[in-house]
Formats: structure tokens, C-alpha cells, sequence
């Protein structure tokens, strides 16, 4: 099992790992820096390493870099991030019902709750925001 990772289906095409089999989905995945960081400033940049870095003692996680978003997996995507000019936009899922001002709240489902935030600003990685995504890597 590569990463540690539970594998319930592997593409045969891409290798890709999903927690449903055959799973719908795109084989190509695109480079960070020629694809995705084209999209931002070296600011913006800056903010998706420091974000990423909360992910960094979580074993196991997978980043896979999508046409639009960069997806982040454990046994499943339970996180997106789009990089913008001026920010990242982050959508993530879990069963815990936050309240905060900085989210908005996605419905889709009764018991999973699906959120949403941008962060503009280095400080605006903070103690609150890494414990929204522990919570979000701990149910997924």
C-alpha cells in the first residue's frame, strides 16, 4: 500500500487511489508550479505552502493536483483548494458542526457538512483554522 494509504479501488489507467470502485473521474493530473501557481502571485503561493504545511504530520495524505483544484486525500478527498490571484479558496468536509463567522456553510447532505473559506493573509492561518482541518483529516 503506497502512503499507507487503505485501498478500496486503484484506477488501472492512472493508479489513482478512491474509496468507491470505478470511480468517476479525470486520469491527468497537473503540476503545481506549471499549472496551478500560474494562477497566483508569489504571496498567494506563499500562503498555499504555509497552509499545506498543516498536513505535513498527517500520515497518510495524498495532494493530487487536479485541472482546477488540488485535492487532498486521506481514504478520500476530504479537502479542495483553488489557487486565486490574491488567495486560496478552500472547501473541506466533515461531520462536526463549525461556527464561525469565516465559513460558509455548503449543504449537501443532513450529517456531513461541507464548508468554505478563502485566506488572504498569513495570519489568517491560524490555531482555529488548523483545528477545523484536524477535525476534517480525524473523520475522513
Amino acid at each position: 500500500m503506497p502512503n499507507g494509504r487503505i485501498q478500496k479501488w486503484i484506477c488501472p489507467t492512472c493508479g489513482r487511489n478512491f474509496a468507491r470502485k470505478n470511480q468517476s473521474h479525470s486520469c491527468e493530473l497537473y503540476s503545481l508550479k506549471e499549472h496551478h501557481f500560474k494562477k497566483g502571485t508569489a504571496s498567494t503561493i506563499q500562503l498555499y505552502n504555509r497552509f499545506i504545511s498543516i498536513f505535513k504530520k498527517f500520515k497518510p495524505i495524498l495532494i493530487e493536483p487536479l485541472k482546477n483544484i488540488i485535492a487532498i486525500k486521506k481514504n478520500s478527498q476530504f479537502l479542495t483548494i483553488q489557487i486565486q490571484k490574491n488567495a486560496l479558496k478552500i472547501i473541506f468536509r466533515s461531520y462536526t458542526l463549525f461556527s464561525s463567522p469565516r465559513l460558509n456553510v455548503i449543504p449537501v447532505q443532513e450529517k456531513m457538512h461541507y464548508y468554505q473559506f478563502k485566506i488572504q493573509k498569513l495570519d489568517e492561518i491560524d490555531e482555529e483554522l488548523i483545528n477545523w482541518m484536524t477535525q476534517s483529516y480525524m473523520e475522513n
